[in-house]
């Protein structure tokens, strides 16, 4: 039961955080590409979940550990955005705007894949080997493709950057 309550917090944090991302901060009302963005982000763990979890007991300790990371990394990786923006770019003044669609793609475009947060050297590697060597070209990958090249729990990273796209 615990883990199920602790599960349920890492997907309320994670709206939150997308809430924030994609909400009025910046006095901008959410485009449907936002709320697109932010069902299929949930709709990825909820699709997920009655294979991991029956009547509050995990039934799959695989899918539901994948689901654990896979949220952790989203919301990790959707929170690092703003501020690996804010970064090179002075003029900001610690603030971007990341509710534009064309922005975030502009921002996974010069991020590199191994600046991504839970993708590590090896991982890395792998990707690069694969011809992926930025966020964006992760984002744009075929999910099927990359779930045939990786365990679970790489795929698992590399989707939460999928989820972004």
């Amino acid at each position: 039961m615990n883990n199920q309550k602790s599960f349920l917090k890492r997907i309320a944090s994670i709206g939150a955080v997308l809430f924030l991302i994609t909400g009025s901060v910046f006095a901008q009302t959410t485009t449907s590409g936002d709320a697109k963005q932010l069902w299929q982000l949930l709709d990825y763990v909820a699709v997920d979940y009655s294979g991991a979890v029956a009547d509050g007991v995990i039934i799959s300790e695989a899918e539901y550990a994948e689901m654990l990371d896979f949220t952790e990394n989203a919301g990790t990786f959707l929170q690092s955005l703003p501020e690996h923006a804010s970064k090179p770019w002075p003029k900001t003044g610690g603030v971007v705007d990341l509710t534009d669609k064309v922005r975030q793609r502009k921002l996974l475009a010069l991020l590199p894949v191994d600046e991504v947060w839970g993708i590590g050297g090896k991982l890395t590697k792998r990707l690069q080997q694969l011809g992926i060597n930025t966020a964006l070209q992760l984002a744009d990958a075929d999910p099927e493709y990359i779930r045939q090249q990786f365990s679970n729990h790489y795929f698992g990273r590399c989707k939460a950057v999928m989820a972004t796209a």
